[in-house]
């Protein structure tokens, strides 16, 4: 069995106050291999790590989107994902 170790970080996106929804164009294998990283424009060296609160709506094996977070409001504007 191989286990796929690859890592895709498509860059900041910027949270507004209102989007929960986050696009994806590459596969993810399993919501298990799901890593949510957020930080605040205020103080970037500082990122929190997500492993739960958010659902995946795959289009396709290769395309998809994230809606996150589900539970609570969404991340304000100086917010990045």
């Amino acid at each position: 069995m191989t286990v796929e170790n690859t890592v895709y970080f498509t860059g900041w996106q910027n949270a507004n106050g209102s989007n929960k929804n986050w696009a994806y164009a590459f596969r993810i294998p399993s919501d298990d291999s799901v890593l949510i990283l957020v930080r605040d424009t205020s103080n970037p060296a500082v990122i929190t790590e997500y492993r739960s609160d958010f659902t995946r709506i795959e289009v396709d094996d290769n395309n998809g989107t994230i809606v996150f977070p589900v539970s609570a409001a969404a991340l304000g504007a100086t917010k990045q994902v």
